[in-house]
């Protein structure tokens, strides 16, 4: 928005207006400009292939068949970056959103308890 307006307003009148630091949007703009890193190529790359393998499996297959359908295939991902990817929104696994058979939560859950109680941290920890 205020890309459109600086040519007619100029930049500072417009952040004024909208509350916002000159900085603020100089760095966004940065941030749009700057190449996609080399995680961000492989993140959108293995989007396709977990959307494709879940819609292949019927949308049945959770963050643990996902990885390892890649791996049968070829394509090397940690489960963590798979999880990852899958409750940034990579796809939904069985049942609808906030389901309690939600496979991807279902797993990032239980990796936190596993976390909690293999490294002893937090309020399992022993004292």
């Amino acid at each position: 928005m205020i890309n459109h307006l600086r040519d007619d307003f100029g930049v500072e009148p417009v952040c004024r207006e909208l509350d916002l630091s000159v900085s603020a949007h100089n760095a966004h703009n940065a941030r749009r400009r700057r190449p996609k890193s080399a995680r961000r190529w492989r993140d959108d790359h293995l989007i396709a292939e977990i959307r494709r393998i879940h819609t292949g499996s019927g949308e049945t297959y959770g963050a643990r068949r996902i990885h390892r359908q890649l791996r049968r295939e070829g394509l090397t991902a940690a489960r963590c970056t798979v999880e990852r990817l899958i409750e940034a929104g990579a796809t939904a696994s069985v049942g609808s959103a906030a389901d309690s058979y939600d496979n991807a939560m279902a797993e990032a859950l239980n990796g936190s308890f596993k976390a909690e109680l293999i490294e002893h941290h937090g309020p399992l920890a022993r004292r």
